[in-house]
């Protein structure tokens, strides 16, 4: 299934907040194609560097990847 994940699905499932189980099922499926836009990316990007600075912000990146098996 494909799938477009908006920046608050995302940011819950990096927080560990309401959803993240929800979203971390959807990223974990391999049967699911996922898709966030730029944008969304960079509110993710944006929300988690000023939570916890660059490397906070580098991290959720390298997580996403990872979630998406990209790494």
């Amino acid at each position: 299934m494909n799938l477009v994940f908006d920046a608050n699905a995302l940011i819950a499932y990096l927080s560990n907040e309401e959803g993240a189980d929800v979203t971390e099922g959807l990223l974990m499926d391999r049967g699911n194609v996922c898709f966030v836009h730029a944008l969304n990316l960079c509110e993710v990007y944006y929300e988690a560097r000023r939570a916890g600075g660059e490397d906070r912000a580098q991290a959720a990146l390298a997580e996403l990847d990872r979630s998406a098996g990209r790494t």
